[in-house]
């Protein structure tokens, strides 16, 4: 990176991270994921340096950009509710039998790779919270919405496929 972009981007960062942040806690009403889209949004700026430095407005591209992060974690938190509710559909009520609890996770187990069966567990079993593993697996928060995304289509693929 050239001199000027590093200072440009300084600057940029010096000026609206906090605004930013507060722009995202207002869409997401989650501090950590709004922290998470505002490092998200200034890690896009660096990798598109040259294109906001010749914009007009840079604030307002961060702003847009912020947005879009947000609107795309809020929709990732939801297809990842969806799968909780559908365990929980598989689960039964609470007094449902541990064999068939272990059956079920058996099945994840044979359909999923370590990893994302590692991922599997710190969701629905030990309630990690999403900022905490993405730092865990040495991730972006974004790339760890991606991750639990794609198990989400592989399991529900899986799953629907043996009924």
């Amino acid at each position: 990176m050239r001199p000027e972009q590093d200072a440009f981007l300084e600057r940029l960062f010096r000026t609206y991270f906090n605004e930013l942040e507060i722009y995202a806690y207002a869409l997401l009403k989650n501090r950590s994921d709004a922290e998470a889209a505002a490092q998200e949004a200034f890690h896009i700026a660096c990798i598109k340096v040259d294109d906001i430095m010749n914009s007009s407005n840079p604030a307002g591209w961060m702003k847009k950009t912020v947005k879009n992060i947000s609107q795309n974690m809020r929709k990732r938190k939801l297809r990842e509710s969806s799968l909780v509710t559908h365990f929980e559909d598989m689960l039964g009520d609470v007094g449902m039998e541990d064999s068939k609890e272990f059956e079920l996770f058996e099945q994840c187990r044979d359909i999923l790779t370590d990893e994302e069966y590692d991922l599997l567990i710190s969701i629905f079993v030990k309630g990690i919270p999403p900022v905490r593993k993405a730092e865990e697996l040495n991730i972006s928060i974004w790339a760890y919405y991606k991750r639990v995304e794609k198990m989400i289509d592989k399991l529900r693929r899986e799953l629907e496929n043996e009924k």
